[in-house]
């Protein structure tokens, strides 16, 4: 399995978080990859073979598709020699890509088909294929969502809370912070769900747990690593790991389980 990661260019910088190119020949393609719930939407852009999703107790062969928040991990399998772009979206910003606020696409993958004019995804699709090179594939991928982006306005109430709880790893006052923006918590919970696509403490836990995931191997125990990244205690932290992941021991680095979270810049 081959992945790259790339930056947006200068157009797209304030929506997109980064790019995320994989390709998997046969061989690599029967094994399973687990995708743990990131802080943002994704967009799948599929140019090659076929992929089967896995959420909780449901499995679909999905093509081109956009993905919600998640709080579960989902798992992926793949039939035959597999090429996807993801499109990582910065928190609060699909809204101005499509006609939907992003609490409807919670646990949800909804195909492109359902949300594009005719032909449009068979013509990125196209393109996709036909470029060798990754740049090619990434400027596709830019011409697409240019066009694809409208003038609906981003809610930056939403956008600012999300940012300062990424910042600060979840370790956040939900309450002190509808306070610093002049609104009230009920204000701020159902703006922010509609632009982020889940409450403000549910996105504070996920940014704790992803605080934590970026320090395993960090800590020399594990009540050491809750109490670095702001658990009440092991206990805590090992909940919050069954809710999000599975259980803690599969994000051990000795584990066998291949975990892919797209989440973070990422260089090119």
């Amino acid at each position: 399995m081959r992945v790259r990661r790339y930056l947006p260019g200068v157009a797209l910088d304030d929506a997109v978080e980064a790019y995320t190119l994989l390709e998997m020949d046969k061989g690599t393609a029967a094994q399973p990859l687990r995708m743990l719930p990131p802080l943002s939407i994704s967009l799948c852009l599929h140019y090659g073979g076929r992929v089967l999703a896995g959420y909780r107790s449901q499995t679909d062969a999905v093509g081109s598709a956009l993905t919600g928040m998640h709080t579960a991990p989902r798992t992926y399998g793949t039939d035959g020699q597999v090429g996807i772009v993801l499109v990582t979206f910065r928190a609060g910003a699909v809204g101005q890509f499509f006609r939907l606020g992003a609490h409807e696409l919670l646990h949800l993958n909804v195909e492109l088909s359902d949300l594009l004019p005719p032909g449009e995804q068979e013509r990125i699709e196209e393109a996709l294929s036909r470029a060798r090179e990754d740049g090619a594939k990434v400027a596709a991928v830019e011409r697409f969502l240019t066009r694809l982006r409208t003038e609906q306005a981003a809610d930056l109430l939403a956008r600012r809370a999300a940012a300062v709880i990424e910042r600060h790893g979840g370790e956040v006052s939900i309450a002190r912070l509808a306070a610093a923006h002049h609104v009230s918590e009920r204000q701020l919970e159902r703006r922010f769900t509609r632009a982020v696509g889940i409450s403000p403490k549910k996105f504070a836990r996920l940014a704790r747990f992803h605080r934590m995931l970026g320090k395993i191997g960090q800590a020399s125990s594990v009540a050491d690593l809750a109490a670095a990244c702001g658990y009440y205690d092991q206990s805590h932290l090992i909940k919050e790991c069954r809710e999000f992941s599975g259980g803690f021991s599969e994000l051990l680095p000795q584990g066998e389980l291949t975990s892919l979270v797209f989440a973070g810049r990422a260089a090119g």
